[in-house]
């Protein structure tokens, strides 16, 4: 096993894509097998990371529950070894990381060390908790010698004053001491481990490792000495299995001399990976927008209201939670355009002037005017029109600048009063020889009459008549 990891972290900032090599350390070149969705699953940098500004750093993080054997990430085209844990990133642009490693993951046997006594696991032999006199027996013990006369007062190997499986070997051979199912990811690689020690003189017991009934490699023999842990390992890769029955069997089966412990049973899947995390740089947005907005709208800039004539400055923060602004310029334009009630169309006035005023604004100034049924006057284009006709007329004002155009409109009623005025001018009269002259009065006409008066007649005289 390599050292702890080191607490180190490098920092660099110019722009480099890394890739894995696959020789940037001695361990790559073992085949340890696909990587399993499980050993995938157990070793990642974490997501992509954004800095929003160069002179940050950020910190990519080796996330791993499985045990890291070595580790390696790589930085420039040549391989760099170091195992720390952590690198210290910052960039302008876009950094992308890789980190290699060989992993393995916990102990994948339950109840491997014993610590939990005689349970989680099957055995061919007769369990028999207080005494070993019988051969092909066993229990699981803190002290082989208290319970059978001739073993020695072996410790466990896990703590020293743990539990272990002592056994009086059976007079057959080819017996399984200890099997246990275990799940296993197919085309995984896995490490496999146990510690025996003898537990009489000149003991010769021939423990090897079995799954799914083959042998894995050569029987290790235990003794002579007693008390003695001595460890056996195995490397297997699955193949399409997703259980297996995992065993360890005692080839010898002499009546004598095949007495032993076991201890700390280890299998853990073993495998080569790697992880890639991208750091981008966002750089900070700053743009200015420049607006007319006319009487009776708003804007609303990254939920802001811009309701006023000025400068503003509005801060959006993105899905990445960096900050831009934008520099909001706004103008309002309120016209309050209106047009002063004009005379009234007479027999006497035939033509009215209507008069329109309006607020100035920043940009051109156009006019149009209307009638009722929205037909252009002739020559409305200021803000003073002649009309002879009565009816509904419009002012429309419109300002166009850089920034934009808005648009007013205001109507005005014209109005008419040609009605003929009622003339009356007295009785009638009736002219004789003697009565030759007769007064008219009009006064009766009403005094509200304002008009010009003019008499007219075509006398006849009676009294010529023959």
């Amino acid at each position: 096993m390599t050292p702890a990891l080191r607490s180190q972290s490098l920092k660099y900032s110019s722009t480099r894509k890394f890739i894995w090599m696959s020789a940037f350390t001695g361990f790559m070149c073992l085949s340890l097998g696909a990587q399993t969705p499980t050993c995938q699953q157990a070793f990642t940098l974490g997501p992509d990371q954004i800095l929003c500004f160069p002179q940050n750093q950020t910190q990519v993080q080796v996330q791993s529950s499985w045990e890291i054997l070595d580790l390696n990430w790589t930085v420039s085209p040549v391989p760099v070894m170091i195992d720390s844990a952590t690198w210290s990133v910052s960039t302008f642009s876009l950094e992308t990381l890789v980190a290699s490693a060989e992993i393995r993951s916990p102990n994948m046997i339950i109840n491997g060390d014993f610590s939990a006594g005689n349970t989680g696991f099957t055995s061919t032999m007769l369990s028999t908790p207080f005494t070993l006199i019988i051969p092909g027996s066993y229990a699981v013990v803190s002290d082989p010698s208290a319970i059978h006369p001739d073993f020695k007062q072996c410790q466990d190997h896990t703590t020293g004053n743990g539990l272990m499986l002592a056994c009086n070997g059976s007079l057959l051979a080819n017996r399984d001491i200890w099997c246990q199912n275990v799940a296993v990811d197919p085309g995984g690689t896995y490490d496999l481990s146990f510690w025996a020690s003898a537990l009489t003189e000149n003991e010769s017991p021939e423990l090897v490792f079995r799954i799914d009934g083959q042998n894995l490699g050569a029987p290790n023999i235990l003794g002579p000495v007693t008390c003695e842990c001595i460890e056996t390992t195995q490397s297997w890769t699955a193949t399409m299995q997703s259980n297996v029955q995992v065993c360890i069997r005692n080839l010898n089966g002499a009546n004598s001399g095949n007495d032993f412990a076991l201890d700390d049973i280890v299998m853990r899947e073993r495998c080569l990976i790697s992880d890639t995390v991208a750091v981008r740089h966002i750089p900070k947005k700053e743009s200015k927008l420049d607006t007319l907005l006319c009487a009776g709208n708003s804007l609303v800039v990254g939920g802001q209201l811009i309701s006023q004539t000025g400068m503003d400055t509005v801060f959006l923060t993105d899905t990445w939670g960096c900050d831009s602004s934008i520099l909001v310029q706004a103008v309002f334009w309120d016209p309050q355009l209106t047009i002063l009630p004009p005379d009234t169309l007479t027999c006497n006035q035939d033509l009215v002037l209507l008069s329109g005023s309006v607020n100035p604004g920043p940009g051109v100034m156009s006019f149009e005017w209307t009638d009722g049924q929205g037909n252009p006057v002739p020559g409305g284009t200021t803000l003073t029109q002649g009309v002879q006709n009565p009816g509904i007329y419009s002012l429309t004002a419109t300002l166009t600048s850089a920034l934009g155009s808005c648009t007013a409109v205001v109507d005005q009623v014209v109005v008419q009063d040609i009605t003929s005025p009622l003339v009356d001018a007295g009785p009638d009269g009736i002219l004789t020889c003697l009565i030759d002259s007769i007064q008219l009065d009009a006064g009766s006409s009403g005094s509200n009459i304002q008009a010009t008066w003019q008499w007219a007649s075509e006398p006849v005289n009676p009294c010529f008549h023959r």
